[in-house]
């Protein structure tokens, strides 16, 4: 294992915090007014523009990154490589919205806003604003020599099903190996209660086929 030992300056860790914060809301906006819509094939352009942004994003905080093809939408990966022998996280992202046409919206919804301590965006918060936060907590990790690689894995096809995330799976397996995997696409309970589940249902599809009599009968039969 790495000689390095985790920091516990809490000082230093609310010092960056507090001098993140417009590096952070820069990096969110950026991403935010791209319209990631998977659902919506006149948006692949889009896609693809928000997927060399966010490897432009990974490599200028320091990571390895690059963009993986898929029959479908990309895949962003990216790397901060701490010692080969200290273990390994992935996180996972997605970055694709769904459509923003609900009457809700009173804004344009890719025009990203700043309310007091509120973002308002399509995807601010599912699932951009998680990535972003997630980013640059690696980011402070690398810097502060803790004894962890950390990798980035960030879908463009979640809101559609994932239908191409297994072949990506199956085809990158040994690049994407991890002693552990973090899903940063979860919810708080409310604003001032942080949560941290440890499990995620699946989703199982079935086709349930009835086969009855040949001919007519009676009810009571």
């Amino acid at each position: 294992m790495s000689s390095s030992k985790p920091i516990s300056d809490k000082k230093k860790l609310r010092s960056f915090l507090s001098g993140s914060r417009k590096g952070f809301e820069a990096l969110l906006g950026g991403l935010v007014e791209i319209p990631t819509v998977s659902m919506d094939p006149a948006h692949r352009g889009d896609i693809r523009r928000a997927a060399r942004l966010a490897r432009s994003y990974l490599t200028s905080m320091g990571a390895a990154a690059r963009i993986i093809e898929t029959p479908g939408n990309p895949v962003v990966i990216g790397t901060f490589s701490a010692d080969p022998n200290d273990p390994t996280v992935t996180l996972y992202n997605h970055l694709d919205v769904q459509p923003a046409d609900e009457p809700q919206w009173r804004r344009p919804p890719f025009a990203f806003r700043i309310q007091g301590d509120t973002y308002h965006g399509r995807g601010a918060t599912d699932d951009k604003g998680p990535a972003v936060t997630a980013l640059l907590a690696a980011r402070f990790a690398a810097e502060n020599g803790i004894p962890l690689n950390i990798r980035f894995v960030w879908e463009f096809e979640e809101e559609i099903g994932s239908p191409n995330f297994e072949w990506f799976l199956k085809r990158h397996r040994a690049r994407i190996k991890s002693d552990s995997v973090l899903v940063s696409d979860t919810i708080w309970l409310a604003k001032n209660r942080p949560a941290v589940p440890y499990a995620l249902r699946g989703l199982v599809s079935a086709r349930l086929i009835l086969q009855t009599a040949s001919k007519d009968a009676h009810s009571g039969l």
